[in-house]
């Protein structure tokens, strides 16, 4: 699974996040800060480009839950952040596995099994 358990901790809070424009550096460690202290990002508006993953989704419609992974520099270590479709998408070709896509949605912290778990909700998405 690409989701991981989460603390709940104080931090700043981010309004809004532009990933699309970093390094792979930056992006991986960026990601990774998002999956270790969600609190600062719960809300926010995130936007990030990665390769698709299909978790569980209606390939007819693109509803459903997805991950989009980043690779860090170096191409030997992967991240990913789960995204769900609330709404059927017009085209849902881009839905191949491994597809590289840009997301825009809310973060949000949710509980799942007693532990709290990060994804990205009601995105949309486009080619990269």
């Amino acid at each position: 699974m690409t989701e991981e358990a989460v603390e709940n901790e104080p931090a700043e809070h981010v309004d809004e996040i532009d990933l699309t424009g970093m390094s792979p550096t930056m992006l991986f460690a960026e990601v990774v800060n998002m999956t270790r202290t969600p609190k600062q990002y719960e809300g926010a508006t995130v936007t990030l480009r990665g390769g698709l993953m299909m978790l569980a989704c209606d390939t007819s419609t693109g509803v459903g839950s997805y991950s989009c992974y980043v690779e860090d520099a170096t191409k030997c270590c992967q991240r990913g952040i789960g995204f769900t479709i609330d709404r059927p998408l017009d085209d849902t070709s881009i839905l191949v596995e491994g597809t590289q896509v840009v997301i825009k949605g809310t973060f949000e912290i949710y509980e799942m099994g007693g532990r709290n778990f990060v994804r990205i909700a009601d995105c949309d998405i486009w080619p990269a």
